[in-house]
């Protein structure tokens, strides 16, 4: 009788474990994202140092609904046409983009944005993140990688940080988050 309340014991104990394995967890329908790190890779091209910049953030979304695909062109994802016949499609409104990306430069110890010349600055799309289409909740990290060349705006040993944050698909906006700090072509 011993050994079948020890062996009933351990498969309660067992099934539990394997139970709380598989309980989703629960976040809110709101994406929730944290900076987890900002990888530079300094490169030289035809003799021209330039920056690959990583940022990498982690997300938590409690539908799963992250992402845009290529059929998302109605509003409020839809660009408008071109602005000069065979020109650049030009986005229309905010939601054409889900990932919202701010670059600060420091200047005379102090940082400022940096206003880049095209509509949609470093902002970005992207794809779906939810394997297969599934719905629920959704966590893991999102990596997103912007170039910089030196010139009259960045100079070697230029400071700059990020901030980001994402939007889902119904809309619901993430809380925004700085990253660490980087140096330029160092």
């Amino acid at each position: 009788m011993k050994n079948t309340l020890s062996i009933f014991s351990l498969l309660l104990l067992l099934t539990g474990a394997l139970w709380s394995c598989h309980t989703p967890p629960k976040f809110p329908i709101e994406p929730n994202i944290s900076f987890k790190k900002v990888v530079p890779y300094h490169f030289t091209e035809n003799g021209q140092p330039k920056d690959s910049i990583v940022v990498i953030i982690r997300f938590e979304d409690g539908d799963g609904d992250l992402g845009l695909t290529d059929a998302d062109n109605q509003p409020p994802f839809n660009p408008t046409g071109p602005l000069v016949p065979n020109g650049p499609v030009v986005p229309q409104g905010e939601f054409f983009y889900n990932y919202f990306i701010k670059m600060f430069v420091k200047r005379n110890g102090q940082f400022e944005e940096f206003q880049f010349p095209s509509a949609g600055g470093l902002n970005g799309r992207f794809f779906p993140l939810a394997p297969d289409g599934r719905t629920g909740p959704l966590e893991g990290d999102l990596n997103y990688g912007i170039v910089i060349r030196p010139g009259r705006n960045f100079v070697p040993g230029d400071i700059v940080k990020f901030e980001v944050y994402i939007v889902d698909k119904q809309l619901h906006l993430s809380n925004k988050i700085t990253t660490d700090e980087v140096a330029l072509f160092q």
